[in-house]
């Protein structure tokens, strides 16, 4: 199994320590490249690392996780966003999907509604990259194509020359 970038923010250190020591990330197809306790610190990571995906509180002092993920759009750093909150407010969750988050998770979390929703996460994120890679491959076939044609053109002009 392909493992995908994992960034897991919280600003609850007892929190974010048990998401960090409680899952089998590993199994669920992730591979936690860093972890943040802040919303600034979240953007920080998530420039340096790349990931594929964060798991991210929503709920955070001086920047939420809204604002991390309006941050990261801003900046066009594609990755997934599962939204964790401790609130059952519609604003909050509806706000979250305006972002694009792939899902809203209340806390306490239901360990197989994480799983699955994970589960989800890694299978959209693969299909992604598969997806970015026929393309990409598909667009040098092309370059490789009409680069030939180019000589050729190049060429037979060339030929024609007196």
């Amino acid at each position: 199994m392909e493992l995908l970038k994992l960034v897991i923010v919280d600003d609850e250190p007892i929190l974010l320590q048990g998401l960090l020591d409680t899952y089998d990330w590993e199994s669920m197809g992730f591979e936690v490249v860093g972890s943040a306790k802040s919303g600034v610190q979240a953007l920080e990571v998530i420039r340096r690392e790349q990931p594929h995906v964060v798991l991210t509180d929503i709920r955070m002092k001086q920047m939420t996780g809204l604002m991390v993920m309006e941050e990261i759009q801003k900046e066009q750093i594609s990755c997934l966003f599962v939204v964790l909150s401790a609130y059952r407010d519609f604003e909050y969750a509806k706000h979250a999907c305006d972002l694009g988050a792939y899902a809203y998770l209340l806390k306490p979390i239901d360990d197989e509604q994480l799983r699955s929703t994970m589960t989800g996460a890694y299978n959209t994120c693969i299909k992604q990259l598969r997806s970015e890679e026929k393309i990409r491959k598909l667009g040098n076939k092309l370059l490789l194509k009409d680069d030939d044609s180019f000589l050729q053109g190049r060429n037979t002009k060339n030929m024609f020359r007196i």
